[in-house]
């Protein structure tokens, strides 16, 4: 880790290898970027030694046994030839012989397989959505993207993909943030009841995110708080949400309620009235390192 870089130990790297070969998969191609090359040569050099290297075990086993075949193979030929038929060692006896050397070498090309790991259930996700149209930067180095949310959910022990979230399991967090089309209100509230975590993030002036608190009983007000900051959570630019309080637990900062948090069903169901509180810029604070958004977004993730 270089100076103040507190993101913590993160795999971003897997590698596999096999008796012919080795796989690498990357979570980051950032280090391949050509203005990043400078700070990263001597990692590439031994990124691709190591995979030379690799191969080169894999082959090596073989390279062996052809040789010991072919020197055995030769040398029975020669010895039935010089002999003759003054031993039993026949030339015919000879030629299988030889025959018989390459036996193990086919034995080690038709058995020796890769073995693949032993499959793992698969780790909860966090879903990431796109199919509202989301209003967020692609780019992992914007402050207005969610690079440090995806670092978040990663080390709560979630994986992350950004796109549909149709393949949703109940153990599962589907973030539906900024929309700009019709939040899918039946499927997201039967995602939360079957036992997912279904968050819904956007701000008062946003009729999608209006709409949809409207649907659930939810007050979205008519102005901006501004950014406002609290002991569990710190705003972007926030709005105060209001509900029915048997059903819905306050979110607050400082004195206003700018989120909500229902039990439906087996899970949770969680409105954000604050459309950058999830950016990467309101969850990394590079001045004073305050991560309390980071450990609120963790504690919603573990339930």
């Amino acid at each position: 880790m270089v100076r103040r870089d507190h993101v913590g130990n993160v795999a971003l790297v897997a590698a596999w290898d096999g008796p012919k070969g080795s796989v690498l998969v990357f979570g980051d191609t950032s280090p391949f970027i050509n203005r990043n090359m400078p700070h990263n040569e001597i990692f590439v050099r031994d990124l691709f030694t190591y995979l030379c290297r690799a191969t080169e075990t894999g082959t090596t086993l073989f390279r062996l046994a052809a040789i010991v075949a072919m020197t055995w193979s030769f040398a029975c030929i020669a010895a039935a030839v010089a002999l003759g038929g003054r031993s039993r060692l026949t030339p015919r006896r000879g030629q299988l012989l030889a025959v018989a050397a390459w036996l193990p070498l086919a034995f080690l090309c038709f058995s020796l397989e890769p073995s693949l790991p032993e499959a793992k259930a698969a780790s909860p996700c966090l879903f990431l959505s796109t199919e509202e149209n989301n209003v967020f930067s692609r780019d992992g180095f914007s402050p207005y993207g969610f690079t440090s949310l995806g670092v978040t959910a990663q080390q709560a022990g979630l994986s992350v993909k950004i796109g549909e979230w149709e393949s949703a399991t109940p153990q599962d967090a589907v973030f539906i943030i900024n929309p700009t089309r019709e939040v899918p209100f039946q499927r997201l509230v039967a995602h939360a009841d079957a036992g997912g975590t279904a968050v819904v993030a956007g701000g008062g002036g946003n009729p999608q995110f209006r709409d949809f608190a409207k649907a659930l009983g939810v007050v979205v007000g008519e102005e901006p708080l501004g950014a406002l900051e609290g002991p569990n959570l710190r705003t972007y630019c926030a709005w105060a949400i209001s509900a029915d309080a048997a059903r819905w637990e306050p979110l607050k900062a400082g004195k206003h309620s700018v989120g909500l948090v229902r039990t439906a069903g087996k899970g949770r169901l969680v409105l954000i009235a604050d459309e950058g509180f999830f950016y990467t810029k309101n969850l990394e604070d590079a001045a004073t390192h305050n991560g309390i958004n980071a450990d609120f977004i963790k504690s919603l993730l573990s339930g």
